[in-house]
């Protein structure tokens, strides 16, 4: 913004001889009041927010699942794991079904994510 306003100072500068060249500002002020970021809900997300300060590290977003749904390779059986917050999911590393049904034993890690359907 500040670079906007020195090129339009500079276009200008026959119009108004008094503009002298120098840095430029620019401030943005509202009436609105401050809210903390602790405040701010889902509904405002799509606003405009300001946080004062320093910034000092940025990640993108990412959305974590609160359940897993994995299927065997194998046997085809479908387990749906419930995900604690914060945590990592715990996918079993063998398959106790196949045995039930087929009398075989699945390999080891025979589990694979689904998609949501």
């Amino acid at each position: 913004m500040e670079e906007g306003v020195r090129n339009y100072a500079k276009e200008k500068k026959e119009e108004f001889p008094t503009i002298r060249d120098c840095e430029w500002q620019v401030v943005v002020k509202s009436d609105e009041i401050p809210k903390k970021i602790r405040d701010v809900s889902s509904s405002m997300v799509s606003r405009l927010i300001v946080v004062s300060g320093i910034i000092i590290s940025t990640t993108k977003p990412y959305i974590k699942a609160s359940k897993l749904k994995i299927k065997c390779r194998n046997c085809m059986a479908i387990k749906i794991i419930d995900v604690p917050p914060g945590q990592n999911p715990y996918v079993p590393t063998f398959c106790t079904e196949g045995q039930a049904t087929t009398h075989q034993r699945c390999p080891n890690d025979p589990f694979v994510a689904m998609p949501d359907s």
